[in-house]
């Protein structure tokens, strides 16, 4: 006995909800990727202006130690060189990022940098407003689900 096939009405409609999911996946999966390269690119902004080094090299330093893998966030990344990576693991103590939300659904990104000045610790902190949407995903899940206003994570060192 042959199983019944999907009525031509249904599969178009079926096809047509694959689509809109497929759209949708891939939408969430390009605003984190952008969240985590505006992460970055203010990160390398900040080595950049200690070390005296050109931005790009900063970056692919940053994708470095913090051990981005992801192709595209990857793509056109020389290598950094040992010495620029050595200069900012001497430089960088710590690294981390903090995603807040208010009552009103207003969200920030605080990027918290402590750091050797003068050989003694010293901090920077970088805050952008965010919409809501422009989280990242897990973030917002993890919001959504344990009913907080703050989800943080440590970005370097990676231990």
């Amino acid at each position: 006995m042959t199983p019944p096939s999907t009525p031509p009405r249904w599969s178009k409609w079926l096809k047509n909800a694959q689509d809109l999911w497929s759209t949708v996946v891939t939408q969430e999966e390009v605003n984190d990727r952008r969240e985590r390269k505006d992460t970055y690119d203010t990160l390398a902004a900040f080595l950049a202006q200690h070390l005296q080094q050109p931005p790009a090299s900063c970056v692919s330093a940053v994708l470095e130690l913090v051990g981005e893998n992801d192709p595209v966030l990857r793509k056109d990344c020389a290598p950094a060189s040992e010495s620029l990576l050595a200069q900012a693991r001497q430089l960088l103590l710590k690294v981390s990022v903090r995603y807040l939300r208010d009552e009103d659904r207003r969200g920030w990104r605080e990027i918290e940098i402590y750091f050797l000045k003068d050989k003694q610790p010293a901090r920077s902190i970088s805050r952008e407003e965010r919409a809501w949407e422009a989280m990242p995903s897990d973030v917002r899940s993890d919001m959504l689900r344990d009913g907080g206003s703050l989800v943080s994570f440590k970005l370097y060192p990676l231990s």
